[in-house]
């Protein structure tokens, strides 16, 4: 897999290399993004290089706000049309076997995505665009953290130097899921396995961690805490040694001046539920 990096100064081969793979002839390179499209999809040329120009709309704000700089190598990205697809393309580029409830994912050994986009609404491929950004400034951060904002960065309107987050299917999957919700500080000290399903019956308990987690990271935007979490957990939780600093419950506490317990209060009251 790493052997398919290809740096962005080669993008014709990272493109040719991507056609080979998914047996197309069609796809664009738009900036660091070769975008592929198998399938029956009409006019798959045009449709390639509307879905890259989409995903380079992130990458602005990205960098603004939390640091995350486009990386050396292109990102390869391959177009499904259906949930099914997903799980096919999955196995035979990548050797994978999904866990239930995928509509998208990233690979960062080979820098490639997989995922379903319309012409001009590729959200959940943005959502594994933070997750291959990240790696570079924040290798080690925190399951609540890298994936509460990949998922709100998947639901939210990208500017020039910030994302506007907005209400969406997370909220109501909170909402309905609010028994099996982590409080805050519970949330704060899950690890990966946590977020991942690996039965059907697991897949509510983990929508709901997963809401939880993406609407925490709207309910610190809008309380103008975000960017200084995000810094805090990125520069705070190790040391340059990599000896351990700060958990990230007293580094979220510190940040909002709260105990764990009292954020989970002002969440509960902030998302409507007293």
């Amino acid at each position: 897999l790493l052997a398919r990096r290809v740096p962005v100064s080669e993008p014709a081969r990272a493109l040719d290399a991507a056609k080979r793979r998914l047996g197309t002839a069609n796809g664009a390179v738009v900036g660091g993004f070769a975008v592929v499209v198998g399938g029956g999809a009409a006019d798959k040329d045009k449709l390639a290089e509307q879905i890259g120009t989409c995903l380079t709309r992130y990458q602005a704000p990205l960098r603004a706000q939390f640091d995350m700089r486009a990386p050396a190598e292109m990102i390869t990205v391959y177009q499904a049309e259906w949930v099914d697809q997903v799980y096919d393309d999955a196995r035979r580029l990548h050797g994978l076997q999904l866990p239930h409830g995928v509509v998208a994912y990233s690979v960062p050994l080979d820098m490639s995505l997989v995922g379903i986009a319309a012409r001009q609404a590729c959200g959940s491929m943005a959502h594994e665009l933070v997750h291959l950004t990240i790696r570079s400034s924040f290798p080690m951060s925190p399951p609540w953290l890298e994936e509460g904002l990949a998922s709100a960065v998947a639901l939210s309107w990208p500017e020039a130097t910030r994302f506007r987050f907005a209400h969406g299917w997370r909220d109501t999957t909170l909402a309905s899921n609010w028994a099996l919700r982590p409080r805050v500080g519970e949330l704060l000290e899950m690890s990966w396995t946590d977020f991942g399903a690996g039965t059907r019956e697991d897949v509510r308990r983990v929508a709901a961690i997963q809401a939880m987690a993406a609407v925490f990271i709207r309910y610190l935007d809008e309380r103008g805490k975000l960017r200084d979490v995000y810094v805090a957990a990125r520069d705070e939780r190790f040391g340059a040694d990599l000896t351990p600093g700060r958990s990230y419950r007293e580094i979220v506490e510190a940040q909002l001046g709260k105990s764990s317990e009292q954020i989970d209060q002002d969440f509960q009251a902030w998302f409507g539920h007293r």
